[in-house]
């Protein structure tokens, strides 16, 4: 199933713009197609030729069973049933009513054509086009020749000539159709890359800012950032999944940015008081974050990473799967990489320790199957913290 939905299944591998698009592209040309199917193959019973007719309105229900497809996301699974489909039905009638004389199906194929080249690219369109155009000049040519001739009408070359010209012409519509789109996309894309570069630069900037303030906290930011997508990796998360992990882990405690010097960079242990006002840096953070568009999909990591898995945990005593998945990853990383970490009021802990600390909070503060996973890497992380610290492995 996996190879399957990795075969047909895009609307993972591209932009949910682009996905929109095709996914509405493709709704219009099936519908098209199902209307003008159910009339011609209704017309063709009623008329008395049963068979044609009834592969006609076959195509009409694979026509129905692509847009349910093509509604779930499977853009090229609903594009191949369909144009292929459309290809053997016209090839069919082609035959069975004795050539282009008696019959114009022929003009369908530029659907075909349409469709198939859409949907997969240019070799995609350099090959149903040209299984197109052998398909018509071999049945063309039978027809001219009187072997599936059928009277009274007959194929001529000008005939034949016309619809191979009208397929050529459709197929290099979608030529530079999809030589356009390369170029848009590719412009798009790079744009869209400066954008981001600069919207992650930013980001560091903020998390530079929280680091030149609370100087306990320097590298904290990055060392999670890339403990928490080794996490990630490790229980199968790729993608733009892992890019919102990376962006909410680096602006986590964002929201201390919202806390007094005098509690946050005090030396001593915190009053019952002075911890009521630290753990609304998760609540600064939402007042931060909430309003930037493109940091959506990673804000839960800065609201709900000190939430508990028994529901315990602040600031909105949320428990289990309540919790966002990224937001229960970076809790497991964040508390590790504090624990093994030396602070002003505290010595730093040894990775065993730490990883210690982590398996007595399984099923209480942490997500029991994210703590297994943990465990599985635990010695990586070790490695990966160390490098990005500059420290030389224990």
């Amino acid at each position: 199933m996996k190879i399957i939905h990795r075969l047909f299944n895009e609307s993972g591998q591209i932009s949910s713009y682009e996905a929109e698009q095709r996914r509405l592209t493709l709704d219009v040309l099936l519908r098209v197609i199902f209307i003008a199917g159910l009339i011609l193959g209704t017309t063709s019973i009623v008329l008395g030729f049963f068979l044609p007719g009834l592969t006609v309105l076959i195509l009409c229900a694979a026509s129905l069973v692509s847009m349910w497809l093509n509604k779930k996301g499977y853009f090229n699974a609903a594009a191949a049933i369909v144009s292929g489909l459309l290809f053997f039905v016209v090839v069919f009638d082609l035959v069975d009513m004795g050539g282009f004389g008696n019959d114009p199906a022929a003009i369908a194929l530029p659907v075909v054509i349409v469709v198939y080249g859409l949907f997969f690219g240019k070799r995609g369109l350099l090959v149903v086009s040209t299984l197109c155009m052998l398909c018509v000049g071999i049945i063309g040519y039978l027809d001219i020749q009187q072997i599936i001739y059928r009277p009274p009408v007959k194929t001529d070359w000008g005939e034949l000539v016309s619809v191979l010209v009208l397929l050529s012409s459709a197929a290099i519509l979608v030529w530079v159709i999809l030589e356009n789109s390369e170029k848009n996309l590719k412009k798009i894309k790079d744009e869209d890359a400066g954008v981001r570069v600069s919207y992650d630069l930013t980001l560091e900037g903020l998390a530079k800012t929280l680091e030149l303030r609370d100087q306990d906290t320097e590298h904290h930011s990055r060392r999670v950032v890339d403990l928490s997508v080794k996490l990630a990796k490790a229980l199968g998360l790729e993608g733009e999944d892992l890019l919102n992990i990376s962006r909410g882990a680096l602006l986590h405690d964002i929201g201390k940015l919202g806390v007094s010097d005098t509690i946050l960079l005090k030396q001593g242990p915190l009053t019952e008081d002075e911890w009521v006002e630290m753990r609304k840096h998760p609540v600064y953070a939402q007042r931060i974050l909430e309003n930037i568009p493109f940091l959506q999909p990673s804000i839960s990591i800065p609201y709900f990473h000190h939430e508990h898995w028994d529901g315990s945990g602040y600031p909105f005593g949320r428990k289990g799967e309540e919790i966002p998945l990224s937001a229960r990853i970076v809790a497991i990383v964040d508390v590790y990489d504090a624990l093994t970490t030396r602070r002003r009021y505290k010595r730093a802990f040894s990775h065993g320790e730490a990883c210690a600390v982590i398996i007595d909070g399984k099923g209480k503060q942490f997500d029991p199957e994210l703590v297994d996973v943990f465990l599985e890497v635990e010695n990586e992380f070790h490695v990966i913290r160390n490098e990005v610290s500059g420290e030389a492995p224990d």
